[in-house]
């Protein structure tokens, strides 16, 4: 007999925002979003694998002004529904989002 497991993962859509200017950057992840956070701020003030959300850290004066919030969960394996859902929310903030990849 075979055993089968299948494992969910909660992929996590989120939105870091730079509360000085408003502008946000949309991301996924299956991490804590708090890690998740300080994986983007070490990135970016290090300049380790820059990505869209190092320029919300470069245009703020304090680091205590990037927020983060969780927009929605998925319960998934689907690497693509997550990126369907991301691209979802980018083009929501497209006024705000800095994000270059997945735009319409």
């Amino acid at each position: 007999m075979n055993n089968f497991f299948l494992i969910l993962y909660i992929m996590k859509i989120y939105k870091l925002v730079n509360t000085e200017t408003g502008q946000c950057y949309i991301g996924q992840t299956t991490q804590n979003i708090c890690v998740r956070k300080g994986q983007h701020k070490y990135s970016a003030l290090n300049d380790v694998k820059p990505c869209s959300s190092t320029y919300l850290y470069n245009n703020c004066n304090d680091m205590k002004n990037i927020k983060i919030e969780l927009l929605e969960e998925l319960s998934t394996n689907s690497k693509v529904l997550g990126e369907i859902r991301e691209r979802f929310y980018i083009n929501k903030f497209n006024d705000t989002s800095v994000n270059e990849k997945l735009r319409d």
